[in-house]
């Protein structure tokens, strides 16, 4: 009975509406990485390749959570279950939730050093600046942090598997209404319990407080050195401002779709949720903020929705070609 309840699926409409969102935006991913691709600008030539490694990072983040894992809930508990792919052929509730944390602490990585690339590029004395070397503090640190991640998790995931096998049975015998509990594919936060969480905890903290301290002082201190600095044309300077509010739109947007998860995600664990609507809600938030990001990025990035058009027009041109082969071929016929 136990194994029957280990395979239910999710309910239809987030099933639903996980696979055919993912789905349908891909195509959008595609088309940025394209255009940003075929951008020549001196100005955004390496920043692109920055935006490029940020989209891949959002295709696999939906990927993982739509197909792979596509996790539901057990409320009043922080109990997920892993309902994807990867779960129908074994693979456990704690190695999927593990690649979904790594795949967030990725998305945040990026973003940090989209930050201090574009301080580097719009600051030319920075090397000799003092707030460099605050920035630098936590960008290394953020760089260790996502080596760290992994190496904690996935290095003690055996011990760690054991670990959740006797949580999950203290809490069946606590409350046997939830036979899901005791399912391979199923993962129960409980984040103070041994010495392998309270390291991932602090991990992901610290990876919190260096995200906060980068991308705020940053802002604040680009949009003073932009405004005040003569080294630069006004084009340079307008192009500079440009990509800084493009990225702190998309960093908006980030913040908020995955802030919302996580806070409900904490109070799940300290105080229980019987609201299953806003946890699916908060999944979706945190699965999809990618692809609400990159429209962000396409209306506040000049150069990507301008490559965007040229590649619609190329298109739009090669199909009239071919239409137009096509159709003496069929008046013969």
């Amino acid at each position: 009975m136990q194994e029957m309840h280990c395979q239910t699926p999710p309910i239809s409409v987030y099933k639903t509406l996980m696979h055919t969102l993912h789905i349908l935006d891909v195509p959008l991913y595609l088309i940025v990485i394209i255009a940003l691709f075929k951008i020549k600008s001196n100005i955004f030539q390496t920043y692109k390749y920055y935006l490029i490694w940020h989209t891949i990072i959002n295709v696999l983040t939906e990927f993982h959570s739509c197909f792979l894992m596509l996790p539901v809930v057990h409320l009043p508990y922080p109990l997920l279950r892993a309902t994807g792919i990867l779960a129908e052929f074994g693979f456990s509730g704690l190695f999927l939730f593990y690649v979904l944390s790594a795949f967030i602490i990725q998305t945040s990585f990026s973003i940090i050093e989209m930050f201090y690339f574009r301080y580097k590029a719009s600051v030319f004395d920075y090397q000799s600046r003092n707030f460099t070397k605050f920035v630098k503090l936590f960008i290394y640190s953020f760089r260790v942090l996502t080596i760290l991640f992994p190496g904690i998790t996935f290095g003690t995931f055996f011990y760690s598997i054991e670990r959740q096998e006797e949580y999950k049975k203290e809490l069946a015998m606590i409350d046997p209404s939830i036979p899901e509990v005791t399912c391979y594919s199923s993962v129960l936060a409980a984040p103070f319990s041994d010495s392998v969480m309270i390291s991932t905890m602090i991990t992901w903290l610290a990876c919190i407080i260096c995200a906060f301290s980068v991308i705020p002082s940053t802002t604040i201190y680009l949009n003073s050195h932009l405004r005040s600095t003569k080294n630069m044309s006004p084009g340079v300077v307008r192009m500079q401002k440009m990509l800084l509010s493009s990225l702190i739109v998309q960093t908006f947007v980030h913040g908020f779709m995955l802030g919302i998860p996580n806070i409900l995600f904490v109070y799940t664990i300290f105080f229980g949720a019987h609201l299953e609507v806003a946890a699916y809600a908060a999944f979706m938030c945190l699965t999809f903020h990618g692809f609400l990001s990159t429209i962000a990025m396409i209306m506040y990035t000049k150069p990507i929705h301008i490559a965007i058009l040229e590649t619609f027009q190329r298109f739009c041109s090669s199909l009239k070609n071919i239409i137009g082969c096509l159709k003496p071929q069929n008046q013969f016929h």
